[in-house]
């Protein structure tokens, strides 16, 4: 990585080449995933992210383009990446937000739900760009007779996207998006270690009956999504 200062900020150029042979020990791989294939990626980013206790200040803008090619079917497959990052805490509270997006010149992107809590990522298919926007407000818990030991957060969330699909049509109404809830656990003897708990719903499904347990309308897909496991969604 080799970087710049524009100003008060420093700009970060990452290039990076790869190349990568796709294999399932006693298994089968579609055609389209096979042999070699060699990549080409480079970034540039912007910002900086601070922890404050365990809440986080800052931000970060980053532009990446990925150019890969596969030996084995002769296709070249150019994508345009952009992420920007805010986060701002007042003590006992904060605010994170991030918006996202990518665009495909050729091909298309499967299970492209995994920036939405609540939406499977296996529901959205055969997407030729995306943009994401994630909200979430997280503030501190009291965790009774733990709090010796643990902080504890609540961050109620909203993740909101539209796609554009490889037949040109595009996903502008209704929106995909989901709400819910989290639950971090910071250990205080190790707060890089901490645990996450997620609890999401497709709302576009839930706002039309109010039920939790339905398959959601639009695909007949389950509308509802959990995670548990280390670190943020971002």
């Amino acid at each position: 990585a080799t970087g710049v200062s524009v100003g008060r900020h420093d700009i970060t150029w990452n290039p990076k080449l790869s190349t990568s042979v796709s294999y399932i020990p006693f298994g089968l791989i579609s055609g389209d995933r096979r042999g070699v294939s060699s990549t080409f990626s480079h970034s540039l980013k912007m910002g900086r992210i601070d922890w404050a206790g365990n809440f986080r200040k800052g931000y970060t803008v980053s532009l990446s383009n990925s150019n890969s090619y596969s030996f084995n079917t002769g296709v070249f497959t150019p994508i345009v990446e952009f992420n920007t990052q805010y986060f701002n805490t007042w003590g006992w509270g904060a605010l994170n937000s991030r918006l996202k997006g990518f665009y495909r010149f050729t091909g298309d992107s499967d299970n492209v739900g995994g920036p939405l809590r609540g939406i499977l990522d296996n529901r959205i298919d055969n997407v030729e760009s995306g943009v994401y926007l994630n909200v979430d407000l997280p503030f501190k818990m009291w965790i009774w007779f733990m709090s010796r030991w643990f902080e504890g957060h609540l961050s109620p969330f909203v993740d909101i996207a539209m796609f554009r699909y490889t037949d040109g049509s595009s996903q502008l109404n209704p929106f995909w998006y989901s709400g819910g809830i989290e639950a971090f656990a910071f250990p205080k003897a190790a707060r890089s270690f901490y645990l996450r708990i997620s609890a999401g719903i497709d709302m576009q499904a839930f706002l039309e009956d109010f039920s939790l347990s339905a398959v959601a309308p639009r695909d007949s897909k389950s509308r509802l999504e959990l995670f548990i496991g280390l670190g943020h969604h971002y």
